[in-house]
Formats: C-alpha cells, structure tokens, sequence
C-alpha cells in the first residue's frame, strides 16, 4: 500500500500442513466425472484430495492450484455433500 498498490489488489495466503497425517474414515464413495462420460470412481479419503485423486485417474480439471491460483479451483458438486470449509 505504501507504493500504491490498492487495498483490493493485495492477496496473501497461508499454508499449513496438518499435525498428524490424515487418517482414513474407512468410508468409500462413488465419485462421478461427468464430463469425463467415464462410470463412477471409488474414491476414499486415503486417496488424497480430489484433484489429486482426478490426476491419478488422468483426468483434468480446471485448476490453478499448481501454479499459485488456487482460488481459481472451481468444480461444481452436482449430486452430494460439500466437504465443511
């Protein structure tokens, strides 16, 4: 702000890595790609995050979040429960 850059311009982001390792709920759920047209995936929470998971499976999705955009993540839950934030 003090060389001028305006207020709105400024992004600042904090990373943290959990405290422990993620343990898995043992819970399975069918994940759906509809745009990839392909039947549904099993996915559990020892695979990871979602794009992590896509990846895996040689999808793509619209993410920025390997090059530092991650607030461009944007994929749409259709059918389901959205993780708490």
């Amino acid at each position: 702000m003090a060389r001028g850059v305006p207020l709105f311009d400024i992004f600042r982001e904090l990373f943290t890595a959990p405290t422990s390792p993620l343990a898995g709920d043992g819970k399975r759920h069918a994940v759906t790609f509809s745009r990839s047209r392909r039947i549904p995936i099993v996915w559990t929470s020892t695979k990871g995050p979602i794009l992590n998971f896509a990846e895996g499976e040689r999808l793509s999705l619209p993410s920025g979040c390997r090059v530092g955009q991650c607030e461009s993540y944007a994929v749409d839950i259709v059918l389901g429960l959205r993780p708490p934030i």
